[in-house]
């Protein structure tokens, strides 16, 4: 079969977080379970290194509303997630059947907890996979939601104050002062405003770190492959794959300042790809 050189576009200014967008073809999009990897391939010879960036989201919204509960638990090493499924679904231990990362009532305390932290209506959350099937209902999810804002009574009095705050300004600011305008009306102001401190940090983050590892990696003959969501691909000539490691997890031990608080952003490896996807050549 005939490789075609792949020359995707990288637009940066089209979406409001502030994340960059890969189109024509749209990598972000294509799915992670590694089904479509054979599809794009570096060129012989290069290598390509990816990082994700580990519940940058929470660990930005955390600091932003002062949850020092949150903070505590990443700087602990614990999985919030976990924690948070434990509390959502009234439980002192995890169950003798648990499975861990993989539990599907861990993947609705995830989602549910993200709404929870962007003002979603807790009755409303029937709609998120296997509610149904896990026996929730919405008037549980409702008691659900006041355990977890139990749990993080300083993001229950954030949301209250920027509540407040945007239905006066209608602006919101990410840590490093980027603004966002809101146009909407309400309650429908408010989140779309909510959300600019979490996700527009978080765009902030990655944007910065990229032009840090790509400083890092020029030297190296790197480059910047393509962006799906909080990671990053960067390509290197296959002899400098563990220098490239190294120099781009000196960028990411440096933390960030965010609402007084020193917020370290760790990162995950995947398996470094080659040409042939497995090997160097």
């Amino acid at each position: 079969m005939k490789s075609v050189r792949c020359h995707p576009r990288v637009h940066l200014h089209v979406q409001a977080s502030g994340r960059w967008s890969t189109v024509e073809p749209p990598l972000a999009t294509l799915p992670r379970d590694g089904s479509l990897d054979g599809l794009y391939v570096p060129d012989p010879g290069e290598a390509w290194v990816e990082y994700d960036m580990m519940a940058v989201e929470m660990r930005v919204m955390a600091a932003e509303a002062g949850e020092t509960r949150m903070l505590d638990a990443f700087r602990e090493g614990r999985d919030l997630h976990t924690e948070n499924t434990m509390v959502i679904f009234g439980w002192s231990e995890l169950p003798a059947d648990w499975q861990g990362k993989q539990d599907e009532r861990r993947t609705f305390g995830k989602t549910f907890g993200h709404r929870l932290d962007y003002l979603g209506d807790p009755r409303r959350c029937m709609d998120i996979p296997n509610a149904q099937k896990l026996g929730l209902t919405a008037e549980r999810l409702e008691r659900a939601a006041e355990a977890y804002f139990t749990r993080y009574p300083r993001l229950r009095a954030y949301h209250r104050r920027k509540t407040q705050e945007y239905a006066v300004t209608r602006e919101a600011r990410t840590f490093l002062g980027r603004r966002r305008r809101g146009f909407s009306a309400g309650m429908a102001l408010v989140r779309e405003l909510v959300n600019h401190p979490f996700q527009g940090g978080v765009a902030d983050v990655f944007n910065r770190t990229a032009l840090q590892v790509w400083q890092a990696l020029r030297p190296l003959g790197g480059r910047f492959v393509f962006q799906r969501h909080d990671a990053a691909t960067w390509g290197v000539p296959v002899g400098q794959v563990d220098e490239a490691v190294r120099r781009i997890e000196a960028v990411f031990d440096a933390p960030w300042r965010i609402n007084g608080y020193d917020v370290r952003i760790p990162i995950a490896w995947k398996e470094v790809r080659y040409a042939d996807l497995s090997s160097p050549v």
